[in-house]
């Protein structure tokens, strides 16, 4: 099945000059927007766990996994941030 979103680079992602449509900054803000909401929940989640092990023996392994997991949110939350601030920066 043909994707029906325009590729990046295809006229209708493009306005005059070759720069991004209002209408890809604007789709570009409202996925930031969601994909922050839902780094927001993944973020929540973590601090559940790591307070649901507190006190549990033998459970420095799945602290370790959760620490990783926790800088891997931190990491998509700053890039989602970037991601945010340029499609309202004009270039």
């Amino acid at each position: 099945m043909a994707d029906p979103q325009p590729t990046p680079g295809h006229p209708e992602r493009e306005a005059p000059g070759g720069h991004p449509a209002p209408g890809l900054a604007a789709e570009v803000r409202q996925g930031t927007h969601d994909l922050a909401n839902l780094l927001g929940i993944a973020a929540n989640y973590l601090q559940f766990l790591e307070e649901d092990l507190d006190g549990v023996a033998g459970a420095d392994e799945a602290r370790g996994h959760l620490e990783r997991i926790s800088a891997a949110v931190d990491r998509a939350t700053e890039v989602t941030r970037r991601l945010a601030t340029a499609a309202v920066t004009p270039s």
